[in-house]
């Protein structure tokens, strides 16, 4: 018998576009165990996300000696991609979760909650996607999120599937080449446009994600095209920022600070505004923390 099975555990998860983290939590003693699974953008299938909340959690639980049952016991807090949305967040409401309790908000709120301990604030993420979001006087502002790929400006996803987009014209002979292009077509080992679209035609957002290193380095190396996207994004998401901390009545708000997440979200920021940049802080605590005072304050209401 595991020595949790007598306490009120909450289960906390971040799910995103390249993976699901699950944490398990009891609040005298803080984060107990936790366990990493799959993309949970609600977006992209709700019954995915679901398989890999469901995997994240049962292997969190195995972790405590707790077996997969002990899911009925959880008060869960979750938040995923795609929530932000009407339609994702009530197909998610149409699951038969086996929890004791189970309260939904998208991962964008669960990482502003967390980012300032409950207290008003703002948060971007710039990782697979890109989104944003303020939290002031218990109304919530949201600004981007409308998923890829007619949003992301920015985000890792996005960065990648620029760099497709110009190395498909080089290779129609539309652009000069340069050495961003031509790594791609070194990565795929292809030497024509038609074998690129059909190489990247099941892409998902994680898998266009995973050219942003590409393009970074080579942005570092002066790459013309690297340069473009990378200034482009940046741009964005500075604006994006800046209309974040204001309040209603469009001045600054000092008592408003920015929390940056997700692995772009440092690259991107040193070419922000030095007005945004003043108001940027540490985040207090990752999503999935977010995802529990989350739970707990709804379990309370």
């Amino acid at each position: 018998m595991s020595k949790f099975e007598d306490k009120q555990l909450y289960l906390g998860v971040d799910g995103g576009g390249s993976k699901c983290r699950a944490i398990i939590y009891e609040p005298n003693q803080g984060k107990l165990a936790e366990a990493v699974s799959g993309p949970a953008n609600v977006l992209r299938g709700a019954d995915n996300a679901i398989d890999n909340i469901i995997r994240a959690t049962d292997e969190a639980l195995a972790s405590l000696s707790l077996s997969a049952d002990h899911k009925k016991e959880l008060i869960a807090g979750i938040g995923l991609a795609g929530l932000n949305l009407e339609s994702c967040m009530k197909e998610m409401q149409l699951w038969q979760h086996p929890f004791k309790q189970a309260y939904f908000t998208s991962d964008l709120h669960i990482a502003c909650i967390g980012a300032h301990s409950g207290k008003d604030g703002a948060v971007m993420i710039v990782g697979t996607g890109s989104s944003a979001l303020a939290s002031s006087n218990n109304q919530i502002k949201e600004i981007g999120g409308h998923g890829f790929p007619v949003g992301d400006c920015g985000s890792g996803a996005w960065l990648g599937l620029k760099a497709i987009e110009v190395t498909l014209e080089t290779l129609d002979g539309l652009k000069e080449s340069s050495p961003l292009t031509q790594a791609i077509t070194k990565l795929y080992q292809i030497d024509s446009a038609i074998d690129l679209a059909q190489t990247v035609s099941y892409f998902l957002p994680v898998d266009f994600a995973k050219l942003a290193p590409l393009v970074m380095e080579h942005f570092a190396q002066g790459d013309q095209y690297a340069k473009q996207f990378v200034s482009v994004g940046a741009e964005y998401l500075s604006k994006v920022a800046a209309q974040l901390i204001e309040n209603p009545n469009g001045t600054a708000t000092e008592e408003l600070p920015l929390a940056l997440i997700g692995g772009l979200s440092p690259l991107m920021a040193q070419y922000f505004s030095e007005d945004v940049k003043d108001k940027i802080k540490q985040a207090d605590n990752p999503p999935e923390i977010g995802a529990v005072l989350f739970a707990q304050l709804q379990s309370k209401n």
